[in-house]
């Protein structure tokens, strides 16, 4: 229950539109985040789930706009760490400083006014379970119907969620348990933004078969059904290309409608799929789309 309610918080203080059901042909009942803080869908076990979120008032910066402004970071991780909230780069400022201001002013002031939480430390520990679970299944069980509805949650801006892990530098990053979903987390975001930096449905699917293979997005390109594939490694490795092969084989997609972002540097191709480095996830996003 604190889970939906925190999520509303947090778009009530930013003055965001509540989570709303919304019915989808693909059968479940995915919930809706117009404007917001978390990312969240249902899924009907082996089947399709939705991923919604927006950003109209431009709370966060993309890697787009900070290369573009000669600010990127060097290194994924580095980027991850700093967050893309814009005071983070108009000032000298440390991130991990600043997010605790910002977790203490926000976080646990304001949106335990409006959940009106008694025990803050029971809450402090509610926002970091959440925090590491991000890039992750939040299960629950529909015994009525028989089904597995579980929603994925990710943090839009993934500095937030690295501060609530306590996590300081790109290195303990790299070294981190939670890695590979933060990095998902981050690569979602990023991916959101760039649909909505080209006027884009942001609607963003993930898929899992009945066995746990999964790929972590899909998504509508015209006509077309497209895979995107996340991995937190900087070296490319054939193995990565599991959930993705895997989809090809069951839905008979096309190598050439299949991406993979990794944590490296380089643009590559391997078996007609593009890997795409992390600053280039706006380039997933085809010319003719723009």
């Amino acid at each position: 229950m604190w889970l939906m309610q925190f999520v509303n918080a947090i778009a009530n203080l930013h003055g965001h539109d509540k989570l709303s059901p919304d019915r989808r042909a693909s059968g479940g009942y995915p919930q809706r985040l117009e404007k917001g803080f978390c990312i969240t869908g249902l899924r009907q076990s082996g089947k399709t789930t939705l991923a919604k979120a927006s950003f109209p008032d431009k709370p966060y910066l993309s890697t787009d706009e900070l290369r573009a402004a000669g600010k990127l970071p060097p290194d994924p991780f580095e980027a991850m760490v700093k967050g893309f909230y814009p005071p983070l780069y108009d000032r000298e400022v440390s991130p991990y400083d600043w997010y605790t201001n910002y977790i203490a002013s926000y976080v646990e002031r304001d949106v335990r006014s409006i959940l009106n939480v008694k025990d803050l430390r029971q809450f402090q520990t509610f926002v970091k379970m959440c925090a590491s679970r991000v890039g992750q299944l939040l299960n629950s069980q529909n015994f009525r119907k028989r089904l597995m509805k579980s929603p994925k949650l990710y943090f839009v801006d993934i500095g937030l969620a690295a501060r609530l892990l306590g996590i300081r530098t790109p290195e303990e990053l790299f070294v981190h348990p939670n890695r590979g979903n933060l990095f998902e987390s981050f690569v979602v975001a990023e991916f959101l933004k760039a649909r909505y930096a080209h006027g884009l449905d942001p609607e963003l699917y993930f898929w899992r078969d009945s066995a746990g293979t999964e790929v972590d997005v899909v998504y509508e390109e015209g006509l077309k059904v497209k895979a995107l594939e996340v991995k937190s490694g900087k070296t490319f490795a054939p193995e990565f290309a599991s959930g993705l092969d895997a989809r090809m084989r069951y839905s008979g997609a096309k190598a050439e409608d299949c991406s993979l972002v990794y944590a490296g540097e380089r643009a590559l191709h391997w078996k007609g799929m593009t890997l795409v480095p992390w600053g280039g996830v706006g380039t997933t996003i085809s010319a003719g789309q723009r």
